[in-house]
């Protein structure tokens, strides 16, 4: 992916934020991350030196930024084309200021006074396919795919895939009553967005307006997938790669491992790439 200097894009749609540490200066006795560096597997060295790129800055990131930022995470990237509106405030990551300014920047910006540590926060004012263009990839080490547009989440998917490097997708229902926290690995053996989700590459439809929507859902999801976040990471156990959630019981919620698909139409046989290596 080509890279231009995205300090080009003015500070409406582009800043770039390093926090100083919460309690600095203040007289404390143990380290605040403490706790979280006594949980089998955690790396608080790895957590310092990780960057994480999340693609859509509503409900999901809400429930994922500020915790990201908390435990020490070194760098929070985030990028969204939307506007806050009054009926995101019951579950979004915004204040009254926020009011119908761009959620990439103003998220950024309130990830600020979330953070513990020294974490550098970038925010961005564009679309994915967009901002893309203007992220140093090298500074990521894994994705966070937010978003509830399916064209989106091929590219995120193609593109995480291509530098071989974790994305993780994250999705609610029509209903905001289940979701789903799907991880694709960067091991070249394991399953992409495509093989967990076949029919949904080429789909481009978007959801309605009005969808329903409520913060239950997205803090039960967002806690999954800061598990998945550390179990990429680091030694924190995880036995799945999808992760299903249903609030109201109608089916049972399930942790699955999803298999690469040969026959995949991101990353094995259906794919554009490989009709065209079979043409002759």
């Amino acid at each position: 992916m080509t890279k231009r200097n995205p300090r080009e894009l003015g500070t409406e749609r582009y800043i770039r934020i390093l926090t100083r540490p919460m309690l600095e200066g203040a007289d404390i006795v143990d380290s605040p991350t403490d706790r979280q560096e006594r949980v089998p597997g955690f790396d608080m060295s790895i957590v310092r030196r990780t960057g994480i790129f999340a693609c859509g800055a509503g409900g999901l990131l809400a429930a994922q930024g500020p915790e990201l930022v908390r435990k020490g995470y070194g760098r929070i990237a985030c990028t969204d084309m939307d506007a806050f509106d009054a009926t995101n405030y019951p579950r979004q990551f915004c204040y009254a200021e926020n009011l119908y300014r761009n959620k990439g920047i103003e998220v950024a910006r309130n990830l600020v006074r979330e953070a513990l540590l020294e974490t550098e926060i970038v925010g961005l004012a564009l679309p994915y396919r967009s901002a893309r263009e203007y992220v140093d990839w090298s500074e990521y080490d894994i994705g966070l795919c937010n978003v509830d547009n399916d064209e989106v989440r091929v590219d995120f998917s193609n593109d995480f895939r291509a530098m071989g490097k974790p994305a993780i997708f994250c999705a609610v229902s029509n209903d905001a009553n289940s979701g789903y926290v799907f991880v694709q690995e960067s091991r070249p053996d394991s399953a992409c967005f495509g093989c967990a989700f076949p029919q949904r590459v080429g789909d481009a439809r978007h959801p309605c307006p009005r969808t329903p929507a409520c913060v239950d859902i997205l803090r039960v999801l967002g806690g999954f997938a800061l598990y998945a976040v550390d179990s990429v990471l680091m030694p924190r156990k995880r036995f799945w790669n999808m992760r299903y959630v249903f609030l109201d019981g109608s089916i049972e919620d399930a942790a699955v491992t999803v298999k690469k698909n040969p026959d995949c139409p991101l990353c094995g046989s259906g794919s554009p790439k490989s009709n065209e290596q079979g043409e002759t």
